[in-house]
């Protein structure tokens, strides 16, 4: 009860996110940088993650918040996939278990597969397909986690 309260607490010393979003855009399809910020800040003020057997908080300072693919490798993937008419984002946690990361400090940290899809269709085979593979029936990782890498420009 003692660590719910704590992480209640740290919520209510949160910016509130609703409050950042200052700017209405009339288009449902697209957000402005305040909104998009505003967003990510509203994630970080609701959702939790068990690190080391215990359970806190998402720490902006420490947790991703952004995932960078160069457009060479989305173009790759979409090379790959040539009747391709869209992209799936599948979201995860990393664990070397399932996947081995490309940094070890990327363990327990929020990662993206891209899909492409065929309408509206995985294009991923069953049995076998791995991830960061070019081609049939595979999805690509590899983005670069901002945080922990330390090349990230940081959000502003």
């Amino acid at each position: 009860m003692r660590f719910i309260q704590h992480s209640f607490a740290r919520i209510n010393k949160l910016k509130n996110p609703k409050k950042m979003a200052t700017q209405p855009v009339n288009d449902g399809d697209w957000l402005t940088k305040d909104q998009i910020l505003a967003l990510s800040a509203n994630m970080y003020a609701k959702m939790y993650i068990m690190d080391d057997g215990k359970v806190r908080q998402l720490d902006p300072a420490i947790d991703t918040r952004t995932i960078l693919f160069d457009k060479s490798a989305i173009d790759e993937l979409f090379a790959a996939n040539p009747d391709a008419d869209g992209l799936k984002i599948y979201l995860g946690v990393n664990d070397p278990s399932i996947f081995t990361p490309r940094y070890p400090s990327y363990d327990n940290k929020l990662m993206v597969a891209l899909v492409a899809t065929t309408n509206g269709v995985d294009n991923l085979v069953a049995n076998g397909s791995r991830t960061n593979l070019a081609g049939d029936g595979a999805g690509r990782d590899n983005g670069t986690l901002c945080p922990p890498d330390p090349v990230c420009i940081p959000v502003i």
